[in-house]
Parts: structure tokens; C-alpha cells; sequence
């Protein structure tokens, strides 16, 4: 279901929303080692499936509770995720009230990484969690983070996931493109001129590596520009299947 924000009493789809109609690969193969792995280690009848054909309802009823496992683990991800925002957005804002405890191994060793990271860049914070807007493309998010960078300002997107996605760069560019636009139009006041987008990874398990898990995305670059018509293209995409859906429940 699409993230809907609600800008000056109008609904703007999320940047979220727009990218997830990116075709991912690697989720695909996700939920099928999810389906393998519930029915091996969940399924007490195993053995009666090799013996006769599975019933058309047993195969269903598989599916949809090895389905309900694979979003159980990627909402515990997500949650991970969350906690991991919040603490970096509290410790550069200064509201921080110390180490978050009863957290598993995967979410100290992303603050961990997160730590490391701050200490290598030693970044100040300019703007945390904002909501960015385009009244032109009616489209909306929440950018992480502006960071000055030594003597650069960069739009910085936080990740935990396994590695970073192609979809990460669209969404960068698409909060740069609105941020960008709000400054224009004097809603916001930055001083300077975002340099570059990074999307900065903090890995769960293995130790942080400023070559692997930064992706900088030089702004007006041919990446830049291409992502962006990208992200421009699946935005059509989504309203598309918007008014489709409308003439549909006509």
C-alpha cells in the first residue's frame, strides 16, 4: 500500500512508494530461500509431501505461512532499520540520552559501523529528518540528513539493509530534486549548495568500509541525471496505475 503525504491539504505519493515499482531481484529470491527455509524448518508433515502429491490447499496454506515468516523477519530488518535512524538522528541533534540497550548483535554492530563512519567523516549536521516536498511533480519524503563533509554539503540517505540497491540512488535524487525546489521557492534556506549525494550503509554484521559502503552520486552528473528521469519515469508509472485503479472502480 502507498505512503501518502499530505502537503498543504494535498496527497502526494512518497518517494518510497514511487521506487518500489522498481523491479527487485534480490527480493524475489528473498521470499523463495524464506519458502525453503520455512518448509524445512517449520513444516512437521515434510516428509508425507515427498511421499504424495501436496493438495492444491496444502500448497496454499504453505505459501501463505512461509509468506507470513518472510514478512515477520523483514519487519524485525525494517525495525532494526528504524532504530537506527532514530539513535543517529538524536546523537547529531545533541538529544541523545545514551547506548540504546536489549537490541540483538545486528543493531550494535550497525552503531557500531555508524560510529566509525562519524569518526573517519567527522560530518556536522545541517538539517535531520526533513520532509521534503514538489508542489510541480506532487511528490514527497523524508530526507535523512544534509551533512557538511569537511568543506562539502551532502544530502546523506542512512541504510541497513544487505547491501545498496539501485533504488537508493533514485531516491536520493528525488530528495535532492525537492529539497531543491523548496529552496527555490524560499520555503527552505540552506546555505550552500548540496555538492553530492551519498547513501551511507552500516552494515549488521561486517566492519564499516568508507570504498564499499558510501555510494556518491555527484549532483548534475550523468548518474544524477539519469537517476533522476528514472525516478521521473516510475513516478508516471505510479500515476498511471493511480488513474487506471479510478476508471477500474468506476
Amino acid at each position: 500500500m502507498s505512503r501518502i503525504y499530505e502537503i498543504d491539504g494535498k496527497d502526494y505519493v512518497s518517494v518510497t512508494s514511487v521506487c518500489e515499482l522498481l523491479s527487485k531481484p534480490g527480493l524475489y529470491w528473498f521470499y523463495i530461500r524464506c519458502t525453503i527455509l520455512f518448509i524445512f524448518k517449520f513444516c512437521s508433515k515434510l516428509s508425507n509431501l515427498f511421499k504424495t502429491k501436496p493438495s492444491e490447499e496444502t500448497i496454499k496454506s504453505l505459501v501463505s505461512d512461509s509468506m507470513k515468516h518472510a514478512k515477520a523477519i523483514a519487519y524485525s530488518a525494517t525495525s532494526l532499520g528504524t532504530g537506527v535512524h532514530e539513535y543517529i538522528n538524536e546523537y547529531y541533534s545533541k538529544t541523545l540520552r545514551g547506548m540504546l540497550k536489549s537490541r540483538d548483535k545486528g543493531f550494535k554492530k550497525a552503531l557500531e559501523n555508524f560510529h566509525e563512519f562519524d569518526k573517519v567523516v567527522k560530518p556536522k549536521a545541517v538539517l535531520l529528518e526533513k520532509v521534503v516536498y514538489s508542489h510541480k511533480k506532487k511528490f514527497a519524503g523524508t530526507l535523512d540528513a544534509v551533512l557538511l563533509a569537511g568543506n562539502k554539503l551532502v544530502l546523506n540517505d542512512w541504510k541497513t539493509s544487505t547491501s545498496i540497491y539501485p533504488d537508493y540512488e533514485l531516491q536520493g535524487v528525488a530528495y535532492h530534486y525537492a529539497l531543491t525546489e523548496m529552496i527555490k521557492d524560499g520555503i527552505l534556506k540552506l546555505d550552500g549548495n548540496i555538492e553530492e549525494i551519498w547513501i551511507t550503509r552500516f552494515d549488521k554484521e561486517k566492519d564499516f568500509k568508507l570504498t564499499r559502503d558510501i555510494r556518491k552520486i555527484e549532483v548534475n552528473s550523468k548518474l544524477y541525471k539519469l537517476s533522476l528521469k528514472a525516478f521521473f519515469g516510475l513516478l508516471d508509472t505510479y500515476n498511471w496505475q493511480k488513474q487506471r485503479r479510478k476508471r477500474n472502480d468506476k
